[in-house]
């Protein structure tokens, strides 16, 4: 095994097909989120990650390629040096390709960079979870078994053909060589290291695959938001010593039993059980947390060998189980729940909340936060637009605003982190500022915000959909709040007055007598301004941003003038009559703006084909048809979180659809469309949109030649083709031209 490494890994971003769109793949928040960076082919085996110790070289890499992260990485036994064969191995730059995945733990720190920036202009974020134990390992030579390269590599290969358990299994024949099997390289010390650190032992999980890295943790957002790396090490720090300390005490309550030879295991085991529930797993947080232990310790006493004549054997294999249970319960109970205050199955739907990313607390949001707001609106972008744009999702926002984008991959961070984790979650500013009505046909009832609820928390409640927006309530303000500031247009200095719909708020002293620029945000709605304190005296009403009073008008004299205010909230939802034909006027094909349910119509035109079909939308890719016939018809729901990132989306984002056709079969018949139609469903009413430019027409035939998979056909979408269900669509009775069959 070679000295220890420090290498680099660039992760591009990937380009979708129809209009060229940028987007993280392997962020950061992805990476810890599934405890690592992994590619898996067809087979669910694992691709080579190639490494670089030249930070140029993969930085080079990401040129024009704006979004792509950069990772810097302590080097591991299960990464290969590829140079090993050549005369000098220590030669620079040296290459690594890694086995299974790059474990989150060996991540020492990493970049975005914007595709046209220099090395020495990243910015790097250390991972606070990097594992300096990997210090101790260096990378691996090269392997035959992943193919005959180097002098002597043709008996290699042979040999490890006649010796490998599973000639068919390479990757996983590797790993067992450095966890289990005895190997002059590693002793039974570091093999138990690198087992921790894989979670990879055969042994005691003979069933254990691919994918490597394979945490998955699970994230509660509500009661703290996202815990200060320091908080968050200590509580794993001590949840793991409490753990091992239970763990000792249950091998100790053996010590008496072990001594009783044949008689052992009959004796000793149940009293472990029983002695794990009442110590061990009783100091899980629920009862099904407890049964997650229990399994544990089943197994880990299951894989205990049958008794010896040898007491002291006996007590040794019991001390390697024991270290396993201990290693599993640590990860199951402090590292894959590290920040859930209360466990997931007290959820009331039962729906498991997404992971955890890096942990930055509100201050630290807040600050970066206001920090982004002032360079949009330097940018003519007020905090209301800014937020309108992304709830439309970050590839949209980088699309529109480059150069905002880029700030806000580089320098605030804490804010991309939690815009990256609110998509995941399916929340929004605009989601977690609607003030929803309750029951009745007016609204009476329940008008309580969802956001408000947060700070009302009980055990039973804390990982229900609607208390994930304490991130974006902090970050974003969206308490109700009024932006007041003692310049014009709003000028310095400046702050956030809480202002709780129908409470009267006085401005502060440092604001009280020269306040001339306001700006409302969403959950406070309208407000209105009194030039005594306690709200008394004159007053006048505010509905949006005010830079300053214009001379002239009924507001001309409120400069410098206000006093106390008082916030209305937002403006209630009216109450929906049946329509009738008298408000059936105005435009009927103006579009809603926001949708949230978005539905494809797909039928053939009477060829049908052995293909498999797919449709094609920004980062989706979803099943149309398999094999079907020429009379195959179809309707389905596009997954808006899959496409774009968001549970809810801009009309005017979804802009192209396409159409792949994938080999199933020898035969490969040409087949065409007949007819293709979207609807969507708009987010604030029961409206539905039409797309049904193609609804009726023949595609020509189409095919993959000789192919594997083609894109076979596609198609603008452009905002003017949407109406309201039920209007006519003049432009699906006359196709203006129809796309080209390969057009994407």
């Amino acid at each position: 095994m070679g000295e220890h490494d420090v290498v680099y890994f660039l992760a591009t971003p990937r380009l979708v097909h129809g209009p060229l769109i940028h987007f993280p793949t392997t962020t950061p928040a992805q990476v810890q989120r599934i405890g690592g960076i992994q590619d898996l082919d067809d087979n669910s085996l694992p691709n080579f990650i190639l490494t670089s110790t030249d930070l140029h070289e993969m930085h080079a890499e990401g040129s024009g390629h704006p979004g792509s992260w950069i990772y810097q990485i302590s080097t591991g036994p299960h990464m290969v040096q590829i140079e090993n064969w050549q005369p000098d191995q220590d030669a620079e730059p040296r290459h690594y390709m890694t086995v299974g995945a790059v474990m989150w733990s060996q991540i020492m720190a990493f970049a975005v960079t914007n595709g046209t920036d220099t090395v020495d202009d990243l910015v790097w974020q250390s991972n606070p979870e990097y594992n300096r134990t990997w210090e101790q390992f260096g990378g691996s030579p090269w392997q035959p078994m992943f193919g005959p390269v180097g002098p002597g590599a043709r008996e290699q290969m042979r040999r490890f053909h006649r010796l490998a358990r599973d000639d068919t299994d390479p990757y996983g024949e590797f790993l067992d060589e450095l966890t289990i099997y005895p190997n002059p390289a590693l002793d039974e010390g570091h093999r138990y290291i690198i087992r921790a650190l894989f979670d990879w032992d055969r042994r005691m999980e003979p069933e254990r695959g691919f994918p490597l890295a394979r945490l998955n943790r699970r994230v509660n957002v509500a009661e703290e938001g996202w815990l200060p790396v320091d908080e968050a090490r200590r509580r794993r720090e001590e949840c793991e010593e409490e753990v091992g300390r239970l763990v000792e005490e249950l091998l100790d309550s053996s010590a008496d039993e072990s001594e009783g030879g044949g008689e052992y295991r009959d004796r000793a085991v149940p009293q472990m059980e029983e002695h794990a529930r009442r110590r061990l797993c009783q100091a899980s947080s629920s009862s099904s947390d407890s049964e997650g232990c229990m399994d544990l310790v089943r197994q880990a006493l299951r894989n205990q060998a049958s008794p010896s004549h040898d007491g002291s054997r006996d007590r040794s294999r019991l001390r390697g189980n024991m270290d396993w249970l201990k290693h599993k319960e640590q990860n199951r109970r402090c590292h894959q729940s590290q920040l859930t205050t209360t466990p997931a199955s007290s959820s009331e739907d039962g729906a498991g909340e997404a992971n955890v990313t890096l942990s930055y607390d509100g201050p630290t949001r807040q600050r970066q936060w206001a920090q982004f707001a002032r360079e949009a609106a330097a940018a003519n972008v007020d905090e209301d637009t800014l937020m309108q744009h992304l709830d439309r999702g970050i590839v949209s926002f980088g699309r529109l605003f480059p150069s905002l984008y880029e700030s806000l991959v580089r320098q605030f961070p804490a804010v991309y982190n939690a815009l990256h984790i609110a998509a995941g979650l399916g929340i929004s500013f605009r989601a977690c500022s609607r003030d929803p009505l309750g029951p009745g046909p007016s609204g009476q009832g329940k008008r309580k915000k969802r956001s408000d609820e947060v700070h009302g928390l009980g055990p039973r409640t804390t990982n229900r959909s609607g208390d994930k927006c304490k991130a974006l309530h902090d970050m974003g303000r969206l308490h109700s709040n009024v932006y007041v500031c003692s310049g014009i247009s709003f000028g310095a200095p400046c702050m956030w007055v809480g202002a709780p719909p129908g409470h009267c708020v006085n401005l502060p002293g440092e604001l009280m007598v020269d306040a001339s620029s306001f700006r409302p945000n969403g959950a406070a709605g309208s407000c209105k301004l009194y030039d005594k304190v306690s709200c008394a005296g004159l007053d006048v009403e505010i509905d949006g941003p005010i830079e300053f009073f214009a001379p002239g008008g009924q507001s001309a004299n409120w400069n410098d003038r206000a006093r106390s205010l008082r916030c209305h909230g937002p403006p209630k939802k009216e109450h929906r009559e049946s329509p009738s034909p008298l408000h059936a006027q105005g435009p009927p094909t103006q579009p809603c703006d926001i949708i949230n349910k978005l539905t494809i119509h797909f039928e053939m035109g009477g060829h049908g084909t052995w293909d498999r079909i797919d449709g094609v939308m920004e980062k989706a890719t979803f099943l149309l048809a398999s094999g079907p016939r020429g009379d195959y018809k179809t309707t389905r729901d596009i997954s808006l979180h899959e496409a774009f990132g968001a549970g809810e989306v801009a009309l005017k984002d979804i802009n192209w659809f396409g159409v792949t056709s994938t080999k199933q079969s020898l035969l490969g018949m040409a087949w065409n469309i007949g007819g293709v139609t979207l609807t969507a469903k708009c987010a604030d009413s029961d409206d539905e949109m039409i797309w049904d430019k193609y609804a009726s027409f023949d595609s020509g035939y189409l095919g993959r030649n000789s192919g594997e998979v083609k894109m076979v056909w596609g198609v603008r979408i452009y905002l003017r083709d949407w109406h309201k269900d039920g209007a006519a669509a003049v432009a699906s009775q006359n196709v203006e031209a129809q796309p080209k069959h390969d057009e994407h």
